[in-house]
């Protein structure tokens, strides 16, 4: 369980961070 939920917030992290660069490139 741990496992899974260290895995999945690091995903959300990456996810999160790579949308973010996507809005900055929009808005770039």
């Amino acid at each position: 369980m741990v496992v899974e939920v260290s895995s999945s917030v690091q995903y959300d992290a990456i996810c999160t961070t790579l949308a973010r660069k996507v809005v900055s490139a929009l808005w770039t």
